[in-house]
Parts: structure tokens; sequence; C-alpha cells
């Protein structure tokens, strides 16, 4: 075996080696979000995604103002001054 075959073979090994970690991680994080997830939205009585602020009972929006009317331009703006 030739120096450069050896090189190669050993970034070769390296890769194969970090995508086997790279599996783990990507299997434990993925494992982590579903189990935060279901603990935070599976049901309303015990989930914390659910909670209502301590200080309303029901969340009711604010009204909104009338939009004022938007100003047209005037058509002799368009035409070019030569």
């Amino acid at each position: 075996m030739t120096i450069p075959d050896l090189i190669d073979e050993c970034k070769y090994k390296m890769k194969k080696f970090l995508d086997i970690i790279y599996s783990i991680i990507e299997t434990t994080g993925s494992r982590m979000s579903v189990y935060a997830w279901n603990k935070r939205w599976r049901n309303r009585e015990k989930g914390t995604g659910y909670a209502k602020k301590p200080s309303s009972e029901v969340f009711e929006p604010a009204s909104t103002p009338r939009r004022l009317p938007i100003k047209r331009r005037n058509k002799k703006r368009k035409e070019r001054r030569v």
C-alpha cells in the first residue's frame, strides 16, 4: 500500500466514523424533540403549551383603528420632462 492510498483509506475511515456519530446525534435530537413536543401539546389538562395567563380568562384582541385612505398620486406626475 502506498502512502497516498493510505491517506485516502484514512479519510474514508474517518468519514464513516463521523457518519456513525452524526447518525447517533440526529437520532437522539429527534427523540428529544418529539418528547418535548408531546409534553407540551399532548393534552389540554397537563400540557404546558395551553397554559393561560393568570391575569385574563379569555384573550380578546384590541379593536383595530380604521385605516386612512391612501392618497392617490396625480397622473400628471407620470409625464417626464426632457
